[in-house]
């Protein structure tokens, strides 16, 4: 971690769930990284977000910011999407600075030079709508039970069978879990945002996922 001698990511966990971010709910916030996962920018929006400051972040690797284990499961999609070279949906659970957890859903692109080589990651973040983590947190237990009990292929294989179930449109797994992590979170953020006028909240989707799987 970072110059080797600090551990920057809080040493007691906190398991409650931060609930005091409204002003930052429709906050967009970035993350860049290198090809080794390595932080090398985020905005102020994100140290607003996490509590934690730009000099504690730079330097650090992604994983500091995982409140607990993400299932490898959902990381193997990661991986998948970095050998297809595409964009990545994905909810994850963060700590915050106070040791504390919140949810964020997150879109990540590749980043390339003029000649195309890859030369990081850039991570778009929004805090997820209470909606979706309703309906996404008993997914990632029952991921994290089966991989600890049974191991990572049975994970996997549930996972998939879930995504298939889920999906009317289902072609392959990767693009259905993408479709899958969009829809929750347009459907959580309309039944939070009810207060929005709908072209508000059209507007803010597609900001937040910009096009396409590319």
């Amino acid at each position: 971690m970072g110059n080797g001698n600090i551990q920057i990511k809080p040493k007691v966990l906190i398991d409650e769930e931060i609930l005091d971010k409204d002003q930052h709910r429709e906050k967009v916030f970035i993350c860049k990284i290198t090809p080794n996962s390595i932080i090398k920018y985020v905005d102020d929006a994100f140290v607003e977000v996490s509590g934690f400051s730009k000099a504690e972040l730079i330097g650090e690797n992604l994983i500091m910011l995982d409140y607990d284990k993400t299932p490898q499961s959902i990381l193997n999609i990661l991986l998948k999407s970095v050998e297809n070279e595409k964009s990545f949906y994905a909810v994850f659970k963060n700590v915050a600075k106070d040791g504390r957890y919140y949810w964020v859903v997150t879109r990540r692109v590749i980043d390339k030079d003029d000649l195309g080589n890859i030369t990081g990651y850039t991570y778009r973040r929004r805090l997820a709508p209470t909606a979706l983590v309703q309906k996404f947190e008993p997914l990632y237990k029952t991921l994290v039970e089966l991989e600890e009990v049974k191991g990572v292929q049975i994970a996997q294989s549930y996972l998939e069978s879930y995504i298939r179930e889920k999906d009317e449109d289902y072609d392959n797994f990767f693009d259905s879990y993408n479709r899958f992590v969009k829809n929750l979170f347009e459907q959580g953020f309309r039944e939070d945002s009810k207060k929005y006028r709908k072209e508000k909240i059209n507007d803010a989707i597609t900001k937040f996922f910009i096009s396409d799987y590319s």
